[in-house]
């Protein structure tokens, strides 16, 4: 896996609440996600946008889900992850989510072509009900390029067909029409 980026957020070190540092693989398709809580309320619930994302996985005492997953039949749209504290985890007297200058790890496996990393925002939340975005944080966003030359491609691909006919047309009359002139028997004078 390739170092994508460490992100922080444009609040100075000492106020940021958290901080998410990003991994993600040279074919862009296993994004990995280490965020570490600097607030004094532990973190709950963390918030993203995907695009093709099919496999979310959250460490233990975490789950997760996500709108609009990657499958057979999938509509070309993103959707949110949302990964959140267990209430089984509540309720066994652990600590509710990540607490202070702890990390955890999520990851997320993203579908096979048209996708690249961009900047994204993840929502944060704390058990004291505060919310804080992280900006910048590369997340499986659409490829850009992927239809931006395809119009242009078959454009191009329809001029080259047209001039490759007409040559082929103009050879075609041309070889039709020298042969003929080589097969006319020249007219006679009436002699035998």
């Amino acid at each position: 896996m390739a170092m994508t980026a460490a992100i922080t957020p444009t609040a100075s070190a000492d106020d940021a609440r958290a901080v998410i540092a990003a991994v993600v693989d040279k074919l862009g398709q296993r994004y990995e996600w280490t965020v570490t809580n600097h607030h004094n309320s532990p973190i709950v619930a963390i918030e993203f946008t995907h695009y093709k994302g099919h496999l979310l996985f959250a460490p233990d005492g975490w789950s997760g889900d996500c709108t609009n997953p990657f499958r057979e039949g999938w509509k070309n749209e993103t959707g949110e992850c949302r990964v959140t504290c267990d209430s089984a985890t509540r309720q066994a007297g652990w600590p509710a989510g990540i607490t202070v200058t702890r990390s955890m790890i999520f990851k997320l496996h993203v579908g096979d072509r048209g996708v690249s990393p961009g900047p994204g925002d993840f929502v944060v939340r704390f058990a004291s009900g505060e919310t804080y975005t992280v900006t910048g944080v590369p997340v499986p966003v659409i490829f850009v390029g992927e239809g931006q030359y395809s119009s242009l491609i078959g454009v191009g691909s329809i001029a080259l067909l047209w001039l490759a006919y007409r040559w082929l047309r103009r050879r075609r009359v041309s070889n039709t029409g020298s042969r003929s002139d080589t097969n006319v028997t020249p007219p006679s004078d009436g002699e035998d």
